[in-house]
């Protein structure tokens, strides 16, 4: 089991270290230029297999991703990933990313203050500027609204930031709804209790953020 969790711990830097070196290569403009279909190909089956490393040892990726190399990596990636498939509408790698980083601050509060580092936009920044239709179709809506509550679930300043541009009443609906419909132990792979932890954190008033 050991052997095991070390070789999915490498296994998840080395995928990470790619996509910075691909994307890298790509270049950091302000508007990040169309990626090629070989590296569309590329991006899509990396973030495809850390999203299924989550689902399997998903204390292990976190660890790995909470490392100080691999989370400025890992900020790096999802950022560029999130403008570049935002401005030319990569949707299938837009989905793979948003969910992909709600699994990384699940319950983790290092991982959550990733969100927040960097320059303008931040990664949170980024996620509450998303296409529209991730705020209005459901179904991106069940992409979105769970990493959006991983992301500022017991964590104050994540929330305040998310509410310059997202009204936590919808965080709130949204909750509400998905308890109320759903009697199964998890609701889009999060833990039902989280769910309902979450939603008693959001309900209670704002607290002042120093």
């Amino acid at each position: 089991a050991v052997v095991s969790t070390q070789s999915t711990g490498t296994r998840a830097c080395n995928i990470v270290t790619l996509l910075y070196g691909v994307l890298l290569y790509e270049g950091s403009r302000r508007t990040p230029p169309p990626l090629s279909d070989m590296t569309r190909r590329v991006v899509m089956q990396c973030l495809g297999t850390l999203l299924d490393i989550s689902r399997f040892s998903l204390h292990t990726l976190q660890s790995v991703m909470d490392s100080e190399g691999m989370s400025l990596e890992l900020r790096h990636v999802c950022s560029f990933v999130l403008s570049c498939a935002s401005h030319h509408n990569y949707t299938e790698i837009l989905d793979l990313c948003v969910q992909l980083i709600g699994f990384v601050v699940f319950s983790h509060p290092s991982n959550q203050a990733l969100l927040q580092n960097g320059p303008s936009p931040s990664i949170l920044q980024l996620l509450s500027s998303l296409p529209f239709s991730y705020f209005s179709d459901v179904r991106s809506m069940n992409l979105l609204f769970p990493s959006l509550i991983s992301a500022c679930h017991d964590c104050p300043s994540n929330l305040a930031i998310l509410q310059q541009k997202v009204n936590k009443v919808m965080l709130i609906s949204y909750l509400k709804e998905q308890l109320k419909n759903s009697k199964e132990k998890h609701i889009n792979f999060y833990p039902r209790p989280v769910f309902q932890q979450a939603l008693k954190f959001l309900e209670t008033p704002d607290v002042e953020v120093t």
